[in-house]
């Protein structure tokens, strides 16, 4: 599958945010992208590709705002979306974004290369807002496997979890 990247248009057939190059730039600002040096351009394509997919799935009712037209690939762009309490322009693919699939390559290679099979695995899930990640870690310690956290990048985006009455001057909605 030849990669499209999304620019902000809304594109029907768009299926990442970033290409291979921008991967490593990222990656590389951020002393990460060794873990994937050995990759060639289609497979980092490839695994881009995958990773965006899992946003797209994992993140789909949780990221505020809607998508700019009913049409568009993915996730992103939103319209009615804020991030820390401005709303952002509907064309635009934001930096975090961008980000969030950079990391989440690292994710998506670290499990499929690393399936763990060590009997002292341990499994732990975290919820932040609504979003639950789940970490494995190896041989007891208590650092994640993965360093990086896709949902702490994505959290500011996401939609408040609010299970309290909103009163209104009638009562209770």
């Amino acid at each position: 599958m030849t990669i499209i990247i999304e620019t902000g248009q809304g594109l029907e057939d768009s299926n990442s945010l970033i290409d291979a190059t921008e991967l490593e730039t990222i990656l590389t600002a951020s002393g990460e992208f060794s873990t994937l040096s050995s990759l060639t351009t289609e497979q980092l394509e490839q695994l881009l590709i995958r990773s965006m997919q899992y946003i797209n799935d994992k993140y789909q009712s949780k990221i505020s705002g809607s998508i700019t037209n009913e049409t568009q690939a993915l996730l992103f762009p939103r319209q009615y979306c804020y991030y820390r309490g401005y709303l952002l322009d509907d064309n635009i693919i934001h930096e975090k974004w961008k980000l969030a699939q950079a990391k989440n390559c690292l994710y998506m290679y670290d499990i499929e290369t690393n399936t763990p099979t060590d009997s002292n695995i341990k499994e732990e899930e975290v919820i932040v807002g609504k979003i639950t990640e789940r970490f494995v870690y190896k041989d007891n310690k208590t650092t994640p496997v993965l360093a990086h956290n896709v949902n702490s990048i994505l959290k500011s985006f996401c939609k408040p979890v609010t299970n309290s009455v909103i009163p209104t001057q009638y009562g209770h909605l």
